[in-house]
């Protein structure tokens, strides 16, 4: 049963998201695209009704979590690595 609840909100996110971003998608994509064919995008009402129920700012119920701790590893990674690889160079022009 919580799976069906976790689910749901995934979907719901889903569609926020479709809605959110609908101008853009209908300005950028193909008119062909299968997407575009879909209830939300075809009825105009429909996308407006639901674009009225988008929550704007911040929720109780979800915080932005921030850049992940790992990325700041990553950027470490990726000096150490230049410093390596410069390495060699600063070596022959000391010696």
């Amino acid at each position: 049963m919580d799976e069906d609840k976790t689910f749901g909100g995934i979907l719901q996110l889903c569609l926020a998201s479709l809605v959110y971003h609908a101008e853009y998608f209908l300005d950028k994509l193909p008119s062909n695209l299968p997407l575009l064919s879909t209830y939300i995008f075809t009825n105009a009402s429909a996308l407006h009704g639901l674009r009225a129920k988008l929550e704007d700012g911040e929720t109780e119920w979800m915080q932005p979590t921030g850049i992940p701790p790992h990325i700041e590893l990553y950027k470490k990674l990726d000096r150490q690595q230049r410093s390596i690889v410069a390495l060699p160079s600063i070596l022959k022009s000391s010696g």
